[in-house]
């Protein structure tokens, strides 16, 4: 059975330069196709122009919502014909369109196959509320520290954080249940992908008191510039991320523009914590050369090791992030779940939890303006100087 294709392609649902190239394509190889449907919904489709052959699954449907199976089939052959033009057909269901992404969305697991959502799997749901528990315990236990030590603007960055990733985390969960919901992927899009800026923002400032309280005189930049700089960074990072997700939003994911301007945030986040990681290094092996006596406190070296290891981690994931931006929503890493479990939530989580150690109440007491250092007291409680 033969069946000629047209260069048919839905502007309402696809930007116009796929489109175009979609209807280039097509026009150009004038194809038509050979195909035989096999009794798992399988497709074997033979392109009359290359020889090569292309096996695509196509998810079962409720045939009884179209005239007959090769109405079913014939809206999918323009675009399996074609593999390398990243299209999705246009579904339609007793003549009504299905959107399976955007602010109207219309598809559900009902309607439409899993794998014309974005993520093109479903979230764990295990996986998932447990993220949300654990950042929840994480909460609990930097705002603790915060009220216990007065460390004020630590916990605050924490506490945003934490709720952030909640957040994200309770939009994947919105996904397990309708993997086409707007609403549940601009929160895992927006609030994870922002999370870390906060953590960040608290090292920094962390970073200028280890400076100002151990010997300024060392360090490659003024005490103040470490969180001046690197926040500023840091909330235009922010302001590119929200900007490129609402962008996402207004064009329903379609528009490159978008996934540039958030990669771009994200870019500029890694190069500000590669920065400041070597600056940090740097301070920390000029101090330890000059002889200062604070390293040989066991409590100081914790809480250093502790704040550059989620340094660390916070950049791991970052570069993680720019890595799946970078592919878009087509490419292979944001439809790889384990990953982004691994790379994304559970270095996050390891993070937050390094930064109870790596806590500037750890180390510093409060002075009378909410500054916290640790007094000289004795060498079992380690070293420090009073402000």
């Amino acid at each position: 059975m033969k069946k000629e294709l047209g260069p048919q392609v839905d502007r309402n649902v696809w930007p116009e330069h796929t489109v175009s190239l979609a209807r280039d394509k097509i026009e150009r190889i004038s194809a038509s196709v050979c195909y035989t449907m096999t009794r798992e919904y399988s497709f074997v489709l033979y392109d009359e122009v290359s020889p090569s052959r292309h096996d695509m699954k196509v998810p079962r449907y409720d045939t009884s919502s179209y005239d007959s199976i090769s109405t079913q089939t014939s809206r999918y052959l323009p675009y399996l014909l074609f593999p390398s033009i990243s299209l999705r057909p246009a579904l339609t269901m007793d003549g009504q369109q299905l959107i399976p992404f955007g602010p109207k969305a219309t598809c559900t697991l009902d309607l439409c196959p899993v794998e014309y959502s974005v993520l093109q799997y479903r979230p764990s749901l295990g996986g998932n509320i447990a993220f949300i528990a654990i950042f929840a315990a994480l909460l609990f236990v930097h705002s603790f520290l915060g009220v216990r030590w007065r460390s004020w603007w630590f916990m605050s960055c924490m506490g945003v954080g934490c709720i952030a990733e909640i957040l994200g985390y309770v939009g994947r969960v919105m996904l397990f249940y309708n993997p086409f919901s707007f609403i549940g992927f601009m929160l895992q899009i927006i609030c994870i992908a922002c999370a870390p800026v906060f953590y960040s923002a608290a090292i920094y400032v962390t970073m200028t008191k280890i400076v100002e309280s151990l010997d300024p005189s060392l360090s490659r930049i003024r005490p103040k510039l470490y969180y001046i700089i690197f926040i500023i960074s840091d909330v235009v990072s922010l302001v590119l991320q929200a900007v490129g997700g609402a962008t996402s939003t207004t064009s329903s994911g379609s528009s490159q523009s978008a996934i540039d301007i958030s990669l771009a945030g994200l870019s500029l986040q890694v190069v500000s914590l590669v920065i400041f990681c070597g600056l940090m290094a740097d301070y920390i092996i000029r101090y330890a050369r000059s002889g200062g006596k604070a390293l040989a406190s066991f409590r100081l070296k914790l809480f250093v090791t502790f704040l550059g290891v989620a340094v660390l981690l916070i950049l791991a994931r970052c570069a993680y992030r720019v890595a799946e931006l970078n592919e878009g929503y087509e490419g292979d890493l944001i439809h790889d779940e384990g990953l982004f479990i691994g790379l994304e939530g559970v270095l996050i989580v390891v993070a937050a939890l390094a930064l109870c150690i790596g806590h500037p109440g750890f180390v510093f007491l409060p002075s009378e303006k909410g500054l916290k250092w640790v007094s000289d007291t004795s060498e079992e409680d380690g070293y420090a100087i009073e402000r």
